[in-house]
């Protein structure tokens, strides 16, 4: 995840960079498809980024930051 110029992008596991857009102050969508990412603490303390496909309820995949 990087902000650059005003903008917030991701790019994951080789796939292209997209744009994310904010949703609230934790979540965001991939402007252009039905994705989404938050990002949570865990009950370590620890940040974990959480991606959801197709406007799923649960995260496919959560990577700690």
């Amino acid at each position: 995840m990087v902000y650059q110029q005003g903008q917030l992008y991701v790019q994951m596991g080789g796939y292209t960079v997209a744009q994310l857009a904010p949703m609230s102050t934790n979540s965001f969508f991939s402007v252009g498809s039905n994705t989404y990412v938050t990002i949570t603490q865990n009950s370590e303390g620890k940040q974990v980024f959480n991606l959801f496909i197709n406007f799923s309820t649960t995260p496919i995949e959560a990577v700690k930051l």
